[in-house]
């Protein structure tokens, strides 16, 4: 028989800011475990679950929990947006 698959998701932010995504998780039936951490660092969350893997946009929470469970970092998000060069001085003339 397969071992099903149980998303369990993190993520940093807190109430109030959760109202509306986890309505869209359950809405769409994909997650059975949600965690707001609201500043908790994401490693002591992940010791307790021991997940099969961890995603994470930022190194700052991948860096901690690769030592315990196998990380992969997802280069995407404003976090990980290369800032734009600087090529010319823009000047503003009203027209």
């Amino acid at each position: 028989m397969p071992v099903p698959c149980l998303p369990t998701l993190t993520h940093i932010r807190n109430a109030p800011s959760n109202e509306r995504f986890v309505t869209t998780l359950k809405e769409w039936d994909i997650t059975d475990e949600t965690f707001f951490l609201g500043g908790i660092e994401k490693k002591r969350i992940l010791d307790v679950l021991k997940p099969h893997i961890f995603f994470d946009d930022q190194m700052n929470h991948l860096k901690p929990a690769c030592s315990t469970v196998p990380s992969v970092h997802i280069p995407f998000g404003t976090m990980n947006a290369k800032p734009l060069p600087v090529t010319a001085k823009t000047t503003f003339s009203p027209s």
